[in-house]
């Protein structure tokens, strides 16, 4: 897939599970005689909404921000207590610009699921966010902030119900060191990037210094005790190159993990089912790759298993 493809699907509300999108308006129409887009809620002061309809592809937002900080509310619809949902918006800002993506619920009192400050790169970031709230009375909304003056970019934003609890699992939030937010490397040598490949977003971790030496990937989304949970991702590697994940916790080192499987050049699941009785401090994933070419890792999921109906 060519890059010029990707973004168009990015800007059409590509989204990794389908399901039924609770964003009112995520393609941006704007009624006759109106300024803003139908489910547009509010625009600061300081900024302008300019809707741009390319010859081909789907409509974007242009926010045109002069001073001081703004932010821009989009309507939901549909979105239930305690449910797990997945956001997914693509964002262009100016390179070195900062702009944070959440979604709250204002009654009886504030709840917010928050990306916290995004790093501009220049070009088009597909942003994602877990998203699960209680006791809410009002319907939540999504909200884009931003400060200083600059242009933001926004095209077709995307809430849909998804038991994923992956955070960042696209990587574009980044760390001011420029990786994935979310995601770290262990030990000094270990060389790893975030990528598109094949059309989807991929960790690439480049090959150890000897075949029987891991290099690790921590995947830092953390899971309850008493619980039951899957851990999945898609691999590709080279024959005698291998992948296991597994996740951990630190306080008594108690690991779940997969088989080592090898590489065959072509993309392969793999997956591990595990329950923490207690969890005395954090868990985490882990990503061990062993061999001496790059290895690639997409899909990355964590799903809770539910208790079978009796």
């Amino acid at each position: 897939m060519n890059k010029t493809l990707f973004f168009s699907l990015l800007l059409g509300g590509c989204s990794i599970i389908a399901a039924e999108n609770l964003i009112v308006n995520p393609q941006f129409t704007v009624a006759a005689g109106k300024e803003l887009p139908n489910g547009w809620m509010r625009i600061g002061k300081n900024a302008k909404a300019e809707i741009v309809k390319p010859e081909k592809g789907p409509a974007h937002a242009k926010l045109i921000h002069t001073e001081g900080s703004t932010v821009v509310i989009i309507a939901t619809q549909g979105m239930k207590s305690d449910t797990s949902y997945q956001l997914t918006i693509p964002v262009k800002a100016e390179k070195g610009k900062k702009y944070e993506v959440f979604v709250q619920a204002a009654k009886p009192k504030f709840q917010t699921c928050s990306t916290h400050p995004v790093l501009g790169t220049g070009d088009w970031q597909l942003v994602a966010l877990p998203v699960k709230m209680s006791g809410f009375t009002a319907a939540p909304y999504l909200g884009i902030s931003t400060k200083g003056a600059h242009t933001l970019e926004i095209g077709s934003p995307v809430l849909e119900e998804n038991a994923n609890l992956i955070r960042n699992r696209t990587f574009f939030q980044r760390t001011k060191a420029g990786l994935p937010a979310s995601f770290s490397g262990v030990g000094k040598n270990v060389k790893w990037k975030a990528v598109i490949e094949d059309g989807a977003p991929t960790i690439i971790v480049e090959g150890a210094d000897k075949a029987d030496k891991a290099r690790i990937i921590m995947v830092h989304t953390p899971v309850q005790a008493g619980k039951k949970y899957t851990f999945s991702a898609e691999f590709k590697a080279e024959e005698e190159d291998y992948l296991k994940i597994s996740y951990q916790e630190n306080k008594k080192w108690k690991t779940f993990e997969s088989k080592k499987m090898e590489g065959n050049d072509k993309w392969q699941p793999i997956s591990v089912t595990f329950s923490f009785p207690e969890i005395a401090k954090i868990s985490y994933g882990v990503l061990s790759c062993y061999g001496t070419e790059p290895i690639s890792i997409r899909n990355l999921s964590l799903i809770e298993v539910q208790p079978e109906s009796k």
